[in-house]
């Protein structure tokens, strides 16, 4: 433990000097660019104020030239526009005149045409609401007879789908029942066994055995952790091997070193995973486990066992 704690100060050093000496880096780049900017920004600046003066030298020039331009422009402009004026006077009279006769003349024509169009605009509504009513029932009939499908079609899928639900329940019923069967089969037999077991190993009733040996009954019988085929193979093999001696517990801060250092290089594991490894049973798992908890060197998260470190991290 202590070498561990001491690889992890060694490595938080480690991290800390590279943070430091990049930070250094940082500020002297940005030291580099804030200078590099600066002259930049003198140069910009002098080759903007020659610009301006070079613009404001050209600009009044140009603004001189564009003035006389413009004065020669407007004494044209104003000849043409008067001679023009006195021209569109002219003739807008003579077109005024024009205008008006032939208005007179559309003006006639167009009461005429209202007149013509208020009557067929009369027969043509007559002719589209009789066509809107016969398309309106047709409709109405197709609307009817496509619903009906729709509830003789829903009828059959209903049938379909109550039939399939209720094959279903049937299957699902047999096989709940045969899975009763069969783990009512395993429990007699792991009763048995236990009987053996507590035969065996002290030649006494059920009622003198130890409480190890009934949580250990209970914990195989139960079906959340252990599966029956692989239960049923542990009591083959255990039957083929029989029970003189009780073996030796090995040393509990042995077993937490080696239950810590697993977790700590497998990055997490869980429990069966630490039995197979380490070639330990259920108890002393548990009990092992536990006591790292309590002091703090390891936390659980959905039945996985881990450093805290790591998953800080």
């Amino acid at each position: 433990m202590a070498a561990l704690h001491a690889q992890w100060q060694a490595l938080r050093q480690q991290r800390q000097q590279d943070l430091a000496a990049r930070q250094h880096e940082v500020h002297a780049l940005l030291e580099t660019l804030h200078q590099q900017r600066g002259a930049m920004a003198t140069q910009l600046h002098a080759e903007l104020h020659q610009f301006r003066q070079t613009l404001q030298a050209e600009t009044s020039e140009f603004v001189s030239v564009i003035a006389a331009e413009r004065s020669l422009m407007r004494q044209q402009l104003l000849q043409e526009l008067d001679s023009f004026h006195q021209g569109l006077s002219q003739s807008t009279a003579e077109l005024r005149e024009v205008l008006q006769s032939q208005v007179d003349a559309i003006r006639a024509e167009v009461r005429s045409l209202l007149l013509d169009n208020t009557q067929q605009r009369v027969q043509m509504r007559q002719v589209l609401l009789q066509d809107l009513t016969d398309y309106v029932s047709a409709l109405q009939a197709d609307v009817q007879t496509y619903l009906a499908q729709l509830e003789q079609e829903r009828g059959d899928r209903a049938q379909q789908v109550s039939v399939l639900l209720s094959q279903s329940r049937t299957q699902r019923l047999a096989h709940a029942a045969a899975l009763r069967q069969e783990f009512a089969a395993f429990r007699e037999t792991l009763h048995h066994f236990c009987d053996d077991l507590r035969q065996s190993v002290w030649g006494i009733a059920e009622e003198a055995m130890p409480l190890a040996l009934d949580q250990l009954a209970e914990q195989l019988s139960a079906p959340s952790d252990i599966k029956p085929p692989t239960a049923m193979v542990t009591v083959m093999e255990a039957t083929e091997r029989p029970i003189k001696t009780k073996p030796m517990q090995p040393n509990s801060r042995t077993l937490e070193e080696e239950i810590f250092n697993l977790v700590h290089e497998r990055q997490g594991a869980r429990l069966t995973e630490l039995e197979s490894a380490l070639s330990i049973n259920r108890f002393q798992a548990v009990d092992v486990l536990r006591s790292l908890i309590k002091k703090g060197m390891i936390v659980q998260r959905d039945r996985i066992y881990l450093i805290p470190e790591e998953l800080s991290l």
